[in-house]
C-alpha cells in the first residue's frame, strides 16, 4: 500500500563494510521502508574508484569508496540524504560532512556504554541509537538524552525449536561463564547438552552428555537455553530466536541480559554458585519454567515491527532538524 508519507532518502553508513547478517536483515527490512517512502543508500568502504552498485533489495544503492569520510561529502549532494544513520562509533568520522549539510544522523550503536563524541556532542543533528529498548533506556539514564530505537531482525547463528529435553549453551560466552556451563553438564549427565562447535574448547574434555552442534547444523528441538556470562552485548538475534521459539533462558544477572531474559526465565549474579544454578536449572527444566506465551512475548520484544519504527524516527529526526535549522527549537 502506497505511503502517504512524503519521501524520505535514508543514507547509512559503517565504518567499513555491512557484516553479512547485518545486509540480510537491511535487506529484509527495505521493501517495508519502501512501502513508507523511504529509500535507502549505503556508504561502505571498498577499494577502486567510488562506484554505485544497485543490490536486489528494492530502495537499496550501494556506494563503494576508498575514502569514504571523503567521499560522503559528495554523497550527501548527489543523493541529498534527508537523514543518516551511522554504524558504530568508529563511523563518527563521516558525521561531519553531514551534519556541515544541516542532514540529521543518528549513531547507532549496540550496548548501553557512551560513545565519545568529542566536540560533536554539542551538535544537537546529532542523535544517539539503539538495537533494543532495553539498551534505549540504560543510555539514555547515561547520557540524559534522548535514544532512538532502530531494532533489525538480524538473524540468529543456530535455528531454535522447542520441544525436545536437551539444554543450548548459547555462543557468547566468557571463560568463567562456559566453565560454569560445564559444571552444570557434568552435574546433570542425564540431561543432554548441546554445544556450538564455534565455541572454544577441547572435544575430548567434554562430558559425555554434551554435544557439539556444527555451524549451519540444524540443532535438536531443545527445553532450554543456556547463558551463565555472555562477552560484550547480549547476543539479541539468539536471544530473540530462543524466546520467540517459546523456549526459557537461565542466565546472568548483567543489566541487560537479565531485562532481556524478565519474566521467560531466571537471571542469578555469576557469583551465587554452582548449587543455586543447578536448582534454577532444575527449575526451568521442570514445573517452574515459564509458559510459551510468555517466553514469546518477550522475545516480540526483542522483534517488533521495525519499518514502522525507523519510520516515525527518521521522520521525527528530519522535523526536528528543519525546525532547529529554522530556529524554532
Amino acid at each position: 500500500m502506497p505511503s502517504d508519507n512524503p519521501p524520505l532518502r535514508l543514507l547509512i553508513a559503517p565504518p567499513t563494510r555491512l557484516g553479512t547478517q547485518f545486509t540480510a536483515a537491511l535487506a529484509a527490512l527495505c521493501p517495508s521502508l519502501g512501502e513508507q517512502g523511504i529509500t535507502v543508500t549505503v556508504l561502505e568502504g571498498g577499494t577502486g574508484p567510488m562506484r554505485a552498485e544497485r543490490t536486489a533489495a528494492p530502495g537499496y544503492t550501494r556506494y563503494r569508496s576508498t575514502q569514504p569520510a571523503a567521499d560522503c561529502a559528495l554523497l550527501a549532494a548527489l543523493e541529498a540524504p534527508h537523514a543518516a544513520i551511522l554504524l558504530g562509533a568508529d563511523s563518527l568520522s563521516l558525521a561531519a560532512p553531514l551534519l556541515a549539510a544541516h542532514i540529521p544522523v543518528l549513531l547507532r550503536q549496540d550496548g548501553d556504554q557512551p560513545p565519545a563524541l568529542g566536540p560533536l556532542a554539542a551538535n544537537r543533528l546529532l542523535g544517539l541509537a539503539t538495537g533494543t529498548e532495553w539498551e534505549a533506556e540504560r543510555l539514555a539514564a547515561l547520557t540524559q538524552t534522548a535514544v532512538a530505537v532502530l531494532p533489525l531482525a538480524l538473524p540468529p547463528r543456530l535455528p531454535v525449536a522447542k520441544g525436545g529435553p536437551a539444554v543450548l549453551i548459547l555462543s557468547d560466552q566468557t571463560a568463567t561463564g562456559l566453565s560454569l556451563a560445564l559444571a552444570l553438564a557434568a552435574a546433570r549427565p542425564d540431561i543432554p547438552f548441546l554445544l556450538p562447535e564455534a565455541v572454544p574448547v577441547v572435544a575430548a574434555t567434554l562430558p559425555d552428555n554434551i554435544r557439539l552442534v556444527r555451524d549451519g547444523e540444524t540443532p535438536p528441538p531443545i527445553r532450554l537455553a543456556l547463558l551463565p556470562q555472555g562477552s560484550g552485548c547480549p547476543p539479541w538475534a539468539d536471544l530473540a530466536a530462543t524466546l520467540s521459539a517459546g523456549v526459557p533462558i537461565l542466565g546472568a544477572d548483567a543489566p541487560l541480559l537479565a531485562a532481556a531474559i524478565g519474566p521467560a526465565g531466571v537471571s542469578l549474579p555469576l557469583t551465587a554458585g554452582l548449587p543455586a544454578w543447578l536448582a534454577a536449572l532444575d527449575g526451568l527444566m521442570g514445573r517452574a519454567r515459564p509458559t510459551v506465551s510468555v517466553c514469546r512475548s518477550q522475545g516480540a520484544r526483542l522483534l517488533p515491527d521495525a519499518a514502522p519504527l525507523w519510520g516515525n524516527v527518521l521522520r521525527d529526526a528530519v522535523r526536528r532538524s528543519r525546525a532547529l535549522i529554522a530556529g524554532t527549537l
